[in-house]
């Protein structure tokens, strides 16, 4: 199960982190504050494109690094509300300001990370919502050869996609195949 740290301020427990799940994870002060979600909303046309970057809103990027801090708002100033430890892992952009992005993880938290640790590289996760082995097959049909059998929250590449099927690749490339489009967080249902 991929986990998030979340930081605790110096003020309660001087440089702690504290491994806890999306669950216990709160809403961020940008959505807590009228004055922040104003400010957010004028900032960016969420019918279509970043203000910043110019490419579709949302999107799917993945995480560059082993360690990125997520923060309550955009900026350095903002206080940390957790750390992701898992290169690779998708996450959807939802908004941007400057050189910040806010992004939403497989569990629908939401907060700020700094554009140079995420990666346009295509990742997606197999169903965390799902709770049974997923086929990986030789050939993208129903029928196809199962070549290997993919756990919920596994991280993978995502190669190409049509309608139904996507081309994916095991992150260790021990496997190569073809997954139905629907078992994967990371890839929209259209493109």
């Amino acid at each position: 199960m991929i986990k998030r740290q979340l930081a605790i301020p110096a003020a309660l427990v001087s440089g702690c982190l504290l491994a806890v799940t999306a669950a216990s994870v709160g809403p961020s002060v940008l959505d807590a504050t009228t004055s922040g979600a104003s400010a957010i909303e004028r900032l960016v046309d969420a019918n279509t494109v970043g203000r910043e970057t110019g490419f579709a809103l949302p999107r799917f990027v993945s995480l560059a690094s082993d360690r990125a801090r997520v923060r309550y708002g955009p900026g350095f100033q903002y206080d940390v509300q957790w750390v992701y430890l898992k290169r690779g892992l998708p996450l959807e952009i939802v908004a941007e300001f400057g050189n910040w992005r806010e992004v939403r993880d497989f569990e629908g938290a939401k907060g700020w990370i700094h554009h140079s640790l995420l990666s346009g590289a295509r990742t997606a996760m197999v169903g965390p919502w799902l709770d049974a082995l997923q086929p990986l097959r030789e050939s993208p049909h129903l029928s196809g050869a199962v070549i290997a059998r993919m756990e919920p929250n596994l991280i993978v590449r995502v190669s190409a996609c049509d309608r139904m099927w996507c081309t994916i690749q095991t992150l260790d490339e021990r496997y190569v195949g073809h997954a139905l489009r629907s078992i994967l967080w990371g890839v929209y249902p259209a493109t």
